[in-house]
């Protein structure tokens, strides 16, 4: 695979759903900080919430983590 053909190939990776989800809660924060608007406590929940979800369930190759089996 060429180094084009790579690059390519990795900026697709990157627009998956939990990515642009993630992108555009973090830019509504960045927006209505730098307009000084205050923010609500639900939507810093939320946006806690889907960044620390979104980088603890990446497993160490970049994939989704498989689940564990709890069953015996």
């Amino acid at each position: 695979m060429t180094p084009w053909q790579q690059l390519l190939h990795n900026l697709a990776a990157l627009f998956n759903v939990k990515t642009i989800v993630t992108l555009v809660i973090v830019l509504v924060f960045c927006i209505q900080v730098l307009r000084g608007e205050e923010t609500s406590d639900g939507f810093l929940i939320l946006a806690a919430t889907a960044v620390i979800n979104y980088y603890f369930t990446k497993g160490d190759d970049g994939k989704p983590a498989k689940q564990k089996s709890t069953a015996q």
